[in-house]
């Protein structure tokens, strides 16, 4: 009967063990992902009057690019592939991320020759 008890409770034990290193690597796993979620990587760029800056960007897939007036004319940060198309007031942004590799060109429809490309690496 002592064998028998002591059998369970190792049992039970070994079980308390495994459930304890599951839920710890399950928990590593979760802070990981937030991790890396909250250290996404954001490139700027500044819309100025006739001008954006840079004027091509390169960025690793996943990165989201942000694009602020600070110009005091309203400007248009519009794909050429129809994409995207956002107006900007002075002071406002536009935020997009870029998940695919390629070149993604765009233009101001208010003001001609204001061109920018992002390269996606």
């Amino acid at each position: 009967m002592k064998r028998t008890r002591h059998r369970i409770a190792g049992v039970a034990l070994a079980a308390v063990f495994v459930i304890g290193v599951a839920g710890s690597a399950r928990a590593v796993r979760m802070e990981a992902v937030s991790s890396t979620t909250a250290m996404s990587a954001v490139k700027q760029v500044v819309v100025g009057d006739n001008y954006y800056r840079p004027k091509t960007a390169t960025i690793s897939d996943g990165t989201t690019v942000k694009w602020i007036n600070q110009g005091k004319k309203p400007h248009t940060v519009t794909s050429t592939t129809g994409l995207w198309d956002k107006r900007l007031k002075p002071g406002a942004s536009y935020s997009r991320t870029f998940s695919k590799v390629g070149t993604f060109k765009y233009y101001c429809r208010i003001h001609t020759g204001q061109v920018g490309k992002i390269v996606v690496e």
